[in-house]
């Protein structure tokens, strides 16, 4: 999906586009676990499964360079407390 789209709305719409008919299970742990939850709710998945989840990304800001980075730009700052 990075090689065709560059964020989490167009992201989520190659996989339901690719998952279409079929119910949507997303599983993630940790950020995978956050984006499991994102895209979920974004593409109607049937369930979200998720283990220690880091739901608040901006605790991490002063750890991880492409949070300082995009953390003020729009459409991604939606998305860093949910």
């Amino acid at each position: 999906i990075n090689g065709r789209e560059n964020n989490i709305e167009k992201a989520a719409s190659i996989i339901q586009e690719l998952a279409e008919g079929d119910e949507i299970v997303t599983v993630g742990n940790s950020a995978g676990g956050y984006m499991a939850v994102v895209t979920g709710i974004l593409i109607g998945a049937r369930r979200c499964i998720c283990a220690s989840p880091q739901f608040d990304i901006l605790l991490y800001d002063d750890h991880n360079i492409l949070i300082n980075k995009y953390c003020n730009q729009l459409p991604y700052k939606r998305y860093l407390d949910i």
